[in-house]
């Protein structure tokens, strides 16, 4: 999973990306997104001069995007995963103990 593509989507910004990692193909379908093959500077330029042409379709990809990243890579969905896989019970003092550190440094 590329980490410039799930930035990009939580920004609300239409994506064009390669299909390697595979995990952006899937990440892109749904109209969040334009997935490519890698090196085919003609299919690139394609997919530019489209979402360059059509802004509708630019805020669309970018609020179905969004969404995507919101429902499901989430700090909520992070933290449920996490807890589900490590059955890590201490992880709600970690976070508290972590929030209330950053916020004594910011007073």
């Amino acid at each position: 999973m590329s980490m410039a593509v799930l930035e990009a989507m939580a920004s609300a910004c239409a994506v064009i990306a390669t299909t390697q990692p595979v995990s952006n193909a899937h990440l892109l379908s749904a109209g969040r997104g334009i997935a490519l093959p890698a090196n085919d500077a003609k299919q690139i330029g394609i997919a530019l001069v489209r979402l360059m042409s059509d802004p509708p379709l630019c805020r669309q990809m970018g609020d179905l995007a969004r969404d995507y990243i919101a429902m499901y890579h989430s700090p909520a969905v992070f933290r449920r995963t996490l807890l589900r896989t490590t059955y890590w019970s201490g992880l709600d003092e970690l976070l508290d103990a972590k929030k209330h550190k950053i916020e004594s440094e910011i007073h």
